[in-house]
């Protein structure tokens, strides 16, 4: 037994010293561990490093392509915003300046008929205080209507009164005329009736006439100046 066991130990002893003395100059290693060996240096360790910087070089193409994509959609949706705001800005003023008009238009109208009003109050007052306009609104009408016949004057109850008084009226006109009141006038209105025409000669009547004109020029030119 003790000499199988040193046979066995030297056979061990010459084992390894036939490894450590081989003529390769270097540790051969078992046939296992060199396959192992290749999977994880060498040339391994390279091509795993190549993966490496490949995936890295497309995940950040990836990240610049998308970055420009997203760059390029919001200019996109930017001036698609712009383009809107600009639409509801024209659109805006479009209707502020239609608000503009019909305001001046109204606002005109309005001191067109202010005045008209106010001048009809003054014109009856002054008619009232010098009855002698009334003598002069009589000698105009009937000066243009002297060649018609059957002329008949309206006035207020208070006017006809007062030309009665003072003796003036169809004896002092030239044209055949009769003078009569009507109670539906107030002072300072006129009414001729004639064979076929009719003249109204009414205070409002004549402002309302007026109004009428100085509303239709000066919305004309109104027009014109804003175009």
């Amino acid at each position: 037994m003790m000499n199988s066991s040193k046979k066995i130990i030297k056979a061990a002893e010459v084992a390894v010293t036939s490894l450590k003395t081989s003529d390769s100059g270097a540790f051969t290693p078992p046939l296992w561990e060199q396959e192992r060996g290749t999977v994880r240096g060498g040339d391994g360790d390279g091509t795993r490093h190549g993966a490496d910087v490949d995936v890295e070089q497309r995940v950040r193409e990836a990240y610049e392509k998308g970055f420009r994509d997203g760059v390029k959609d919001e200019q996109k949706r930017g001036g698609e915003s712009i383009a809107s705001v600009m639409q509801a800005v024209a659109q805006v003023r479009r209707e502020w300046s239609g608000i503009q008009e019909r305001f001046y238009d109204g606002a005109k109208e309005n001191v067109i008929r202010l005045a008209v009003a106010l001048a009809e109050k003054i014109i009856r007052r002054e008619v009232s205080l010098d009855r002698d306009i009334l003598r002069t609104v009589l000698d105009d009408i009937c000066g243009d209507l002297k060649d018609r016949t059957g002329l008949t004057v309206f006035l207020s109850p208070g006017d006809e009164q007062f030309l009665k008084d003072q003796g003036s009226g169809e004896e002092e006109s030239d044209a055949p005329l009769r003078i009569a009141a009507d109670p539906d006038l107030n002072p300072g209105d006129v009414l001729v009736e004639t064979s076929g025409l009719v003249v109204d000669a009414r205070v409002f009547e004549q402002l309302n006439v007026l109004q009428q004109r100085l509303i239709n020029r000066d919305g004309g030119e109104g027009a014109a100046g804003r175009e």
